[in-house]
């Protein structure tokens, strides 16, 4: 059983996720708002709950998954250190990177710390799910009474749900079909299966209203990748992970292709090289694909810098690179930053999270592990601690379906 203490305070770190995504409260110029603050004040308090205890129990699987945030901690630093007398050091909004970066990996790092065991972490996703949608629906109901503008919810005809970005709402919402069939096979009551159908159904309506490309391709993927596993399991047996990884790289290369078309991805890799060799600009041939402009140019400053980046900050840009533009492409984002150190640091925890669950063969918690890695591959999302929270919780949910916590699970609900 949980203690109230650490209901209570698993619960306001769960509110604090669910208000940073309402970025529109944030003040003017400055990447802090109400969720920032109350998370802030989370973290403070979990630092003074650790100097008081003698001895933290983690698991396995939270152990690693500590680690590894602090791998991503500590390329960062790197980065920074070796760059921090760098012409583009201070160009690029450097202090509002590294803090935002810092801040998201310690607060995860911390919470995991504190609240790391399967049944801590079960409570804390499904608190998310049902505060996140709560939230939306108070602030949307607000908008219809005044309360709040109209546009506080659209961005033109596009769902934002209080975020200035809807794609920053697409990023809540792209794993919570996943989870809730996945609370749903679990769970033998009733009211529990009746809740996550309204969540998964709301999900996806609240998904279609963002208009978010990326999320229709990170559910497309996600989809076609569960199908795919419950077809083999029934018709075939996987008796190793190479056979996943092979169909998990052409479900990429189908993204890929949807978003772009198979031409402008050979011309891309023609002119990175004709660029990298022979000085050409190059930049012609993407005519008004602006994605494929910012990711051309984010290459081109990892080139540059290829083993550290440039520290802290966006690098790439439209016209050309080193214009303090993202590359909308979180590994690319990150590369440009900490080059490919930081790159082999991320790819090594997206394949443990990666694997971890595959193994324990929960398929819809796979499902939401690779929706929000494909989402990231569209925009820079490593500032956004729910991305590190939902992939190190569906980590952990997968671990402990095997242990005594399963029952538990199973039958609260």
């Amino acid at each position: 059983m949980l203690t109230l203490q650490s209901r209570l305070s698993i619960t306001l770190f769960i509110i604090s996720l669910s208000l940073i995504s309402l970025t529109r409260t944030r003040i003017a110029n400055l990447p802090v708002g109400p969720g920032e603050l109350l998370l802030l004040l989370w973290d403070l308090g979990a630092i003074l709950n650790l100097s008081l205890i003698h001895k933290v129990r983690l698991s396995k699987t939270a152990k690693h998954i500590v680690f590894f945030l602090l791998l991503l901690m500590l390329a960062l630093l790197v980065s920074m250190l070796v760059n921090v007398n760098g012409i583009y050091f201070y160009k690029c909004k450097y202090w509002h990177f590294a803090i935002a970066i810092f801040f998201t990996l310690l607060s995860n790092i911390l919470f995991f710390i504190l609240h790391g065991s399967t049944v801590e972490v079960f409570f804390a996703v499904r608190r998310f799910l049902f505060l996140l949608l709560s939230l939306w629906g108070l602030v949307y109901i607000a908008s219809k009474i005044s309360l709040l503008p109209i546009d506080y919810l659209w961005y033109s005809s596009r769902f934002t749900a209080g975020a200035k970005n809807p794609n920053q709402a697409a990023l809540y919402l792209v794993a919570i079909p996943f989870l809730g069939f996945w609370i749903f096979n679990i769970s033998s009551d009733k009211f529990t299966r009746l809740l996550c159908g309204i969540i998964i159904i709301s999900c996806i309506a609240l998904g279609f209203l963002t208009q978010s490309d990326a999320l229709y391709v990170a559910w497309s993927v996600s989809g076609s990748l569960i199908f795919l596993l419950y077809f083999f399991k029934k018709y075939f047996t996987i008796k190793s992970l190479n056979s996943l990884i092979v169909f998990f790289l052409i479900l990429i290369l189908i993204m890929v292709a949807i978003g772009f078309n198979w031409s402008s991805l050979f011309s891309l890799f023609q002119k990175i090289i004709s660029r990298y060799l022979e000085g050409d600009s190059g930049n012609s041939f993407m005519g008004t694909n602006v994605r494929f402009l910012l990711w051309y140019n984010a290459l081109l400053v990892i080139l540059e810098s290829p083993i550290t980046g440039f520290g802290p900050g966006s690098f790439s840009g439209k016209e050309s690179p080193f214009l303090c533009a993202e590359a909308h492409n979180s590994i690319l984002d990150w590369g440009m930053s900490t080059g490919l150190l930081g790159i082999i640091f991320y790819l090594l925890v997206q394949f443990y999270f990666f694997k971890k669950v595959f193994i324990k063969k929960q398929y819809w918690l796979l499902g939401a592990i690779v929706s929000l890695f494909v989402l990231s591959c569209f925009h820079f999302i490593f500032r956004h601690p729910i991305f590190w929270f939902l992939q190190a919780s569906i980590t952990i949910l997968a671990d402990g379906m095997s242990s005594r916590n399963f029952n538990y699970i199973g039958n609260k609900g």
